[in-house]
């Protein structure tokens, strides 16, 4: 799974969804497969939007879609307030398994790599706390049994 994810300041939230939800179709054709909208905590001024698709390719498409012919033009992003930054970005981890919780994660089938609980590293080495091995990590994590 590839991610496009989107950060911009906004004039108003309720304007901006409805700019938004206007693009809907726009976002199906162009192969978006769902999509988790963020904001930081106690700034309503300011949000993140992850949009998921299959390829980079796909993103990177899109994102030349949105910086051509929406973000260019004050009518197709009327909330939109200074600068977009974008990113694209594969998954290399994602945990908890959706629809399970994290009790679960190491015991789904046997070729689900093992899932380390956080140690001493506090989750700052995650290839290393989510590798498949019989030895545990070097930055202190323990398996999830």
């Amino acid at each position: 799974m590839t991610t496009l994810r989107i950060e911009h300041a906004i004039n108003d939230y309720d304007v901006w969804q409805r700019a938004f939800d206007s693009f809907a179709g726009t976002r199906a054709k162009a192969g978006v497969r769902g999509y988790t909208i963020r904001q930081p905590v106690g700034d309503a001024k300011y949000l993140m939007l992850d949009l998921e698709f299959d390829s980079a390719a796909r993103a990177r498409a899109f994102d030349e879609f949105l910086r051509e012919r929406v973000w260019s033009s004050p009518g197709s992003s009327p909330a939109l307030a200074g600068a977009v930054q974008t990113q694209i970005l594969d998954t290399l981890v994602s945990w908890p398994v959706p629809g399970r919780g994290p009790e679960h994660a190491s015991a789904l089938s046997p070729s689900t790599p093992r899932v380390w609980r956080t140690g001493t590293c506090g989750g700052r080495f995650s290839r290393c706390c989510a590798r498949s091995s019989t030895s545990a990590p070097t930055c202190g994590c323990s398996p999830i049994r």
